[in-house]
Formats: C-alpha cells, structure tokens, sequence
C-alpha cells in the first residue's frame, strides 16, 4: 500500500494539476504492468537488478492507482485493524472528509 499525499491548498487551487499528476502515475503503472521493456530496462538500471527479476516481481506487486474516494473504506479498515492493537498508531482519529482529495478529472 503506498499513497500520494499533496497540500489541500494545493489540490483546491490547481486540480488541473493534480489530474495531471494522477494520469502520469497511472501511465506508468500500466506499462509496469505491461511490463514495458523501456520501463523494465530503467528499472533494472536503476535498481541494479536484472531485468527477469524486475519482469517477474511485477505481477506479485499488484500495482494500481485508486482513487482516495475509492481507497477511503479499504485505508480506514487498515486503520482500524492497526487500531485494535495500538490506536496512537495513527494518532487515535479516523482521517476527516478533506483528508480523501476529490479526483478532479
């Protein structure tokens, strides 16, 4: 699970901009996941690992843009399962509504 957090001010005065984020992140995740030989060459250069690594770990990452709208249930069940155990965790508050940014596109 990983997640692109951006400043409020940020997503309310540029959404063109956020959207543009959003499509570039989602471009790359498909040809990860088409396993696009470009985007496998620089990974492996990047990592210094040999591109049939890169090509096979690929497909076990599950790699997938969500929206926060469409995360918002699956993150605060995270949440709250880490809660049981420990809720200053995560500071003992679910995230507010201004927390999950509206995808503007």
């Amino acid at each position: 699970m990983a997640g692109v957090v951006m400043p409020g001010a940020l997503v309310d005065s540029k959404p063109e901009l956020v959207g543009a984020v959003l499509d570039e992140l989602e471009a790359s995740a498909a040809k990860a996941n088409a396993l696009d030989p470009e985007t496998i060459a620089a990974l492996a250069a990047e990592y210094d690992l040999p591109e049939a690594v890169i090509t096979q770990v690929i497909p076990r990452l599950q790699v997938d843009v969500v929206p926060a709208e469409q995360a918002r249930a699956g993150y605060e069940d995270f949440l709250t399962r880490i809660g049981e155990v420990n809720p200053k965790i995560y500071g003992e508050a679910l995230p507010s509504d201004t927390f999950y940014a509206h995808d503007p596109r």
